[in-house]
C-alpha cells in the first residue's frame, strides 16, 4: 500500500481529468457500475498480489479498487474508495450511484466472470 497526497476537490478544477483509469472491461462489474460511479479522490493505491484482478487503478500507477482471489481461499475486494463515509457526509453524489450498483452486485456474489476465473486452492 502507498499513501498518495489526496486532492479532494479535482473536479473544480478548469477542464477537469478524472486520476482513475478502469480496467478488464469484460469483468462482470462494468455490467452494473461505470467509471464515473466510481471517480472521486483516493487516499492511497495497492499493489495487488499476483493473479489479482485490477477494475480501478490511479492514472500514475497502483490499485484503487482490485478483486483478490488469487492469494486467499476466499475473496477479497480492496479499495482505497470510501463511499460509505462520503454518502453519509451528503456532499459526494457519486457515492451514491457506486453504492446503489455495486452492493447489489456484491449480493449476487457474481465476483468473477468466464475471463477472470479464480484459481483453484487445494
Amino acid at each position: 500500500m502507498r499513501h498518495r497526497p489526496t486532492n479532494f476537490w479535482w473536479w473544480l478544477e478548469p477542464e477537469p481529468a478524472s486520476p482513475l483509469r478502469s480496467h478488464h472491461p469484460d469483468h462482470d462489474l462494468w455490467r452494473h457500475l461505470s467509471l464515473p460511479e466510481a471517480t472521486w479522490h483516493y487516499h492511497r493505491v495497492f499493489n495487488p498480489p499476483p493473479g489479482a484482478v485490477t477494475l480501478v487503478s490511479a492514472a500514475d500507477g497502483g490499485a484503487v479498487l482490485y478483486l483478490d482471489q488469487a492469494s486467499t481461499p476466499g475473496t477479497l475486494v480492496v479499495a482505497a474508495l470510501d463511499p460509505m463515509s462520503h454518502y453519509g457526509s451528503y456532499f459526494m453524489p457519486a457515492t451514491e450511484r457506486f453504492l446503489d450498483a455495486f452492493l447489489p452486485w456484491l449480493a449476487q456474489g457474481q465476483l468473477t466472470d468466464t475471463a477472470h476465473q479464480p484459481r483453484s486452492h487445494r
